[in-house]
């Protein structure tokens, strides 16, 4: 780095610091001491006469052993930077440029070369060429017209490809010649007639390798400039490892200033902020998470407790139900069981609400009914001393909707009351489905001394009552169609053949090839109930469906 002399006014004073490597050890001195008039060096002087930066001619370091280039960049400064404050210059060693050009393999007998804007050898297989010889020396001495034209454009920063007589073979050979805009030189490549013509693939590769060779010495070149600018960026890249490594506790290193690297130092401290916030909400979403899963398994699993293991079994009926669960537990429930010898009682009831909470209310309305319904009271009375039961100290306002009835197996009567609930499908023996009438009634548990309707009609030997929850009828596609009663009413005609189970899986399967692979918002409940009679059960009796499905509690999450 070298000032202008006279920069401050007043009595001339040289300051220029220069800085070395020898042997991997850094030398300093100041050229402004001693006798170097640096301000009379064409280093110093071109890039402040051309304002702009400038690469020296190549020449022999000190001891002529080590070749060299330097480049200048003048700096002014001022409001319109019209005062020149002097030159920042970086001596580069060319030896390596020499070994990569010879280096370079183009065929047997090709070889590259570099020269300079004068003409001068800079690198040649023939040692005694470089800093020695010109291009014009070369191409009079071999005496090719067609060389000292291609002497005269290579100086003049043109390329070309042309014909000439190899200086080393004196073989017919092709010259490739093409400047390098950054300093000016311009690099050639010799290739004999016969190797290029027997491998055109080869000589592909060699212009790749020219190229290669060119982008190198480019690449290094913007490496050593940038090297001063890049220190604080270097700093900043060791902090952000330990960033990367998890550790967001570790210190950013301190930019002053307004640049671009103190903005991206700002940058990275604030993304550390960020990402220690946004850990520790991933760290509570992922306890909460867990927490509900973990209610939702427990919920499930009340879900299921609930349900009976077993359910009657008589030649006068028969009976088969299923629960499938959703994904978020629901408060889903069926319950079957023998009043006495000659009366059985069908439950299915669906709870506000999911998870843990509704799976209680569901067992607590369980309990109550089980209890209300061997007391001998008629559906709509039990169904009106159930809603007292759950009304009572109901704070959080829980309700559940509830089709209650109860058959007598020696005549066929089925007495039922309706809290709320879907009313279930009758399918007559002649093929026919129709809703059972409904019987009015307000859901359970929401307010006390409400009424119920009690609802009467009689089965005929055949017929099946087919309960269900509304995670069949309200089943929902992609396209947010749902499956209605409609569909229920037309699928249950072309079950009349089959037993209870065969039903409950037809149904299954139709609802899960209308919501074609939507996800399951509702647990589906289903219960058939087919009547037999007294006398005419033995054409039915072999397929009789007395078992539940068995789920894997485990499973459900």
């Amino acid at each position: 780095m070298a000032r202008d002399p006279l920069f401050l006014g007043g009595e001339k004073k040289n300051i220029a610091p220069y800085v070395c490597r020898r042997k991997g050890v850094l030398h300093y001195r100041d050229l402004g001491k001693g006798d170097y008039n640096y301000a009379a060096w064409d280093w110093y002087s071109k890039p402040k006469t051309l304002r702009r930066p400038v690469w020296s001619e190549p020449y022999f370091g000190k001891g002529g052993n080590t070749l060299m280039v330097t480049y200048s960049v003048p700096v002014f400064v001022g409001e319109n930077n019209n005062k020149f404050w002097g030159v920042i210059a970086c001596d580069v060693s060319l030896n390596w440029l020499n070994k990569l050009m010879t280096s370079i393999i183009l065929g047997e007998t090709g070889y590259a070369f570099l020269v300079s804007r004068k003409g001068v050898y800079i690198t040649h297989p023939n040692r005694n060429f470089i800093m020695k010889e010109t291009v014009f020396n070369v191409a009079k001495k071999s005496r090719q017209p067609a060389l000292t034209k291609v002497s005269q454009n290579m100086v003049n920063g043109k390329s070309g490809f042309v014909r000439m007589k190899s200086v080393i073979t004196e073989k017919p050979s092709w010259c490739i010649y093409a400047p390098i805009p950054s300093s000016g030189w311009s690099l050639s490549i010799i290739l004999t007639e016969e190797e290029l013509m027997q491998n055109i693939i080869r000589l592909g590769r060699m212009e790749a390798a020219a190229g290669a060779a060119g982008f190198v010495l480019l690449l290094l070149i913007a490496l050593l400039i940038s090297r001063s600018i890049t220190q604080p960026i270097r700093a900043l890249d060791k902090a952000t490892r330990s960033l990367a490594k998890g550790n967001l506790d570790a210190p950013l290193p301190v930019m002053d200033g307004e640049d671009e690297v103190a903005h991206l130092a700002d940058s990275f401290e604030t993304m550390r902020k960020d990402l220690k916030d946004y850990l520790e909400k991933l760290r509570q979403a992922t306890a909460e998470k867990e927490r509900i899963e973990s209610e939702i398994h427990i919920a499930r699993s009340i879900q299921m407790s609930l349900l009976p293991k077993r359910v009657p079994q008589s030649r006068e009926f028969d009976l088969c139900a299923m629960l499938e669960p959703a994904r978020q537990v629901g408060g889903d429930l069926y319950d079957c069981f023998m009043i006495d010898d000659q009366n059985i009682c069908l439950v299915i009831a669906d709870a506000a609400g999911k998870g843990v909470p509704a799976a209680l209310f569901m067992a607590v309305t369980r309990t109550y009914l089980k209890a209300l319904s061997w007391e001998a009271h008629s559906p709509a009375e039990t169904l009106f001393r159930l809603n007292n039961e759950l009304a009572h100290g109901n704070d959080g306002c829980m309700f559940v909707t509830l089709f209650y009835a109860v058959i007598h197996l020696a005549t066929g009567e089925c007495r039922y009351a309706s809290a709320g609930h879907n009313s279930p499908f009758i399918m007559q023996s002649d093929g026919r489905v129709t809703l059972v009438p409904r019987a009015k009634g307000a859901i359970l548990g929401a307010v006390k001394g409400l009424p119920y309707e009690e609802g009467m009609f009689t089965m005929q030997s055949g017929e099946m009552l087919y309960l269900y929850t509304d995670g069949i009828t309200e089943a929902m596609n992609s396209a947010g169609e749902l499956y209605g009663e409609g569909r229920a009413i037309e699928e249950l005609k072309a079950c009349k053949e089959m037993t209870c189970l065969e039903t409950l899986d037809t149904m299954r399967a139709s609802v899960e090839q209308f919501v074609d692979g939507a996800a399951q918002s509702d647990d589906i409940t289903q219960l058939a109930f087919r009547y037999m009679g007294r006398d005419d059960y033995a054409s039915v009796a072999k397929r009789i469906s007395v078992s539940l499905p068995k789920y894997d509690l485990q499973s459900v999450k």
